[in-house]
């Protein structure tokens, strides 16, 4: 599924839509395939932990700055057994490794690659959850969330940009 190119996204405006064409882009992005769409950004969305991510072709200084920072390799993931390796240098700044190996880390990390509501979580699940959010790995839009870096699948060329 790609959005129409008619079609213009309207990312912040409902929660459930926002997260679930956010997690299309990760997913997308993870293919290898950089989605080209048209969009526009509810005020309220705060969209510099989705740079990382193709952005939307529009105008205005948040989608503007969204372009003039999207790079392949910004924040993405790799899967090993019984562990999961994340790179983060969105903020060059703050820019992180993480290497997820508690069994409930892993669980909520990848429970969040589809949207699933923030409602309802047990304790541990709730105190991962809350820990992945804290870190910017996962979006939260309303009571809402979905898992924010990409799973790196291959290289691209030339890698030792990444």
């Amino acid at each position: 599924m790609t959005p129409d190119a008619s079609e213009v996204i309207r990312l912040g405006e409902r929660p459930e839509p926002t997260l679930r064409f956010i997690g299309l882009l990760r997913d997308r992005l993870s293919e290898g395939v950089i989605t080209q769409w048209r969009g526009e950004l509810v005020d309220t969305m705060d969209v510099t932990a989705l740079h990382h991510l193709p952005p939307p072709t529009g105008v205005g200084s948040r989608i503007d700055e969204w372009q003039a920072t999207f790079r392949v390799g910004l924040c993405y993931f790799r899967k090993g057994p019984a562990f999961i390796q994340i790179k983060d240098v969105r903020n060059a700044e703050a820019s992180a490794n993480f290497i997820l190996d508690d069994p409930a880390l892993i669980i909520a990390f990848t429970h969040y690659l589809q949207p699933r509501s923030l409602t309802g979580l047990e304790s541990t699940e709730r105190d991962a959850t809350d820990t992945l959010l804290a870190e910017g790995l996962l979006l939260r839009v309303g009571d809402h969330a979905t898992t924010l870096p990409y799973r790196m699948s291959r290289w691209p060329v030339p890698a030792t940009l990444v």
